[in-house]
């Protein structure tokens, strides 16, 4: 970019997307033209699907919100709880702060932030025919954040940072309006080999997500400059067949992938945990995984760890029965790597046993809702549930602890989300799975009264 100037590149990256909020995939209008927003003859939908939303968040945004500019999910990556404080980098058309809005309630706050008054209108547009209460956009450069100090819980962001020519002021900005504990989820294109030079100093590439891509390498080293604790940087090697499509016969997704990016600022000292579930905070994890480790040292695989350690922390009485559940679903159950992830398996058969009551019930809804949440949560962070795709992916050379690290980053994701449960519900779950039992007719669907017969 040494022939490039900071504004050259926020002014195409202004035209571009001003464009695209008129109706246009690039501010030339040529629909050949290299962009983020891909080929324009797949379905919104279904790339929005393959990009990692369930169908029932794109079947909730308003209707023009999907632009299809995005990378990732990141809302599924920030674990986002009711209540809480959100901010979106590039907000575009909304998508992701409408999807942000349904998981933090009504009692939570979504703001987007956006530096192309196109995109702002839209998307204050879009808000006002949901008729939603929780979100606003704001006109401003992520570089310089319209928000307060220490007044966000949450900040997400969407194939949106590689495109600034400042990116450590990005990060800087981002600390500086979390809160102590708060969060970063971010979806972005990264380089994961270096990129040619005429790549680098092409404005329409940098403004196509592509030109602009920091490395892996530097982008963690930014993070831990500014202050972040936390950080991981995980590219998605399935996304490089979608990059592929956004240039074909460049070879460029040989070069760029999408990545999860995630960080945590560091929490105050003498900051008190939350003590209707379990903490939350970085120490926590580190415990959780600490667990982990010493489950497998004990001799158990994937399903009976992550089992046991999640019914250690979240019950009081002992389940031996259910690591013996568990012990035949090791390895893709009973072996068979073409199947379901232990870890995953272990962690439903967790939930069960958390949950479980003799009748169906509510909690068999609260089950279900969990098992859904955890699916979306575990295949955001590793791209898959299958347990081969995942062996697969470890080199034992570099990563000879693969599939314990996924048990242990899989018991984080689940306790992380139980305790969101049980604070939301303010219950201990020994004293949930003994609540009075909800008799069922016999021959009568439980979830649905009268309308299937068993």
């Amino acid at each position: 970019m040494e022939n490039i100037s900071k504004e050259q590149i926020r002014q195409k990256v202004r035209e571009r997307y001003a464009g695209v909020a008129r109706g246009c995939c690039s501010s030339s209008g040529l629909s050949n033209a290299p962009s983020c927003c891909g080929n324009l003859l797949d379905p919104m939908d279904k790339r929005a699907v393959d990009l990692g939303y369930s169908k029932e968040e794109i079947s909730k945004i308003p209707e023009g919100a999907n632009m299809g500019l995005g990378c990732g999910n990141p809302a599924a990556v920030a674990s986002l709880k009711p209540g809480e404080t959100v901010l979106d980098l590039g907000s575009g058309g909304g998508i992701d702060c409408f999807v942000a809005a349904s998981a933090v309630g009504e009692t939570g706050k979504v703001i987007g932030v956006d530096m192309t008054p196109d995109m702002v209108s839209k998307a204050r547009k879009n808000a006002e025919k949901a008729g939603l209460k929780n979100v606003e956009f704001r006109l401003g450069e992520i570089e310089h954040l319209p928000a307060e100090d220490r007044s966000v819980d949450a900040i997400i962001s969407n194939c949106v940072i590689n495109l600034s020519p400042e990116k450590g002021e990005v990060f800087r900005e981002a600390y500086r309006v979390l809160k102590p504990g708060g969060r970063l989820a971010v979806s972005d294109i990264v380089a994961t080999a270096p990129l040619p030079e005429e790549v680098r100093k092409d404005l329409s590439l940098i403004s196509a997500c592509v030109g602009g891509a920091a490395t892996v390498e530097s982008i963690k080293k930014m993070l831990e400059e500014t202050g972040f604790d936390e950080v991981k940087v995980t590219p998605i090697e399935a996304s490089r067949d979608f990059i592929r499509e956004w240039l074909p016969g460049k070879g460029l997704e040989n070069v760029i992938a999408s990545a999860r990016i995630e960080a945590i600022k560091p929490g105050e000292k003498g900051q008190e945990p939350d003590q209707k579930g379990l903490k939350t905070s970085q120490m926590e994890n580190k415990e959780i995984r600490k667990t982990v480790y010493g489950n497998y040292e004990s001799g158990f695989h994937c399903a009976e760890v992550i089992t046991k350690t999640v019914l250690d922390l979240f019950s009081g009485k002992p389940h031996p029965e259910a690591t013996k559940a568990a012990s035949v679903f090791g390895g893709g159950i009973g072996g068979s790597t073409e199947e379901l992830c232990g870890a995953f398996t272990g962690g439903v058969i967790a939930l069960g046993y958390l949950l479980g009551r003799e009748a169906p019930g509510d909690n068999m809804r609260d089950a279900g809702a969990l098992v859904k949440e955890f699916k979306s949560r575990f295949q955001a962070q590793f791209g898959t549930l299958k347990c081969r795709d995942l062996l697969f992916s470890f080199d034992e050379q570099e990563n000879p602890l693969g599939c314990v690290k996924l048990t242990a980053e899989t018991s984080v994701i689940l306790a992380n989300l139980l305790n969101q449960f049980g604070s939301n519900k303010a219950i201990h779950f020994d004293d949930y799975g003994s609540q009075p039992k909800e008799k069922v007719q016999l021959g009568q669907c439980p979830f649905k009264a009268g309308a299937c017969q068993c």
